[in-house]
């Protein structure tokens, strides 16, 4: 057996794909967009702050500020997988 840390926790979101997801709805305010189709799983972790693009760095309470700035909601669209909306709200 062997003694050792764990390696830190990993937060995901930080592809190249969510910080330009992130730019372009900033780019506009209050206005939805599709960000794709996943798993129900990607929109919970979006709100639950464990996608760093969402939230600036040092964030303490990530989930707090993406509760206050960005409104995530889902659509069914068949195969266990939802369509993701989003919007930054200004």
């Amino acid at each position: 057996m062997k003694f050792v840390s764990p390696p830190p926790t990993k937060l995901k979101g930080n592809s190249d794909h969510w910080v330009q997801v992130v730019e372009e709805l900033k780019k506009n305010p209050n206005e939805w967009g599709l960000a794709g189709n996943y798993s129900i799983g990607v929109s919970t972790h979006i709100k639950k702050g464990r996608y760093k693009a969402f939230y600036p760095e040092g964030t303490h309470m990530p989930m707090v500020y993406v509760a206050q700035n960005w409104e995530i909601t889902t659509r069914t669209n068949g195969n266990n997988r939802v369509d993701i909306y989003i919007r930054w709200v200004e």
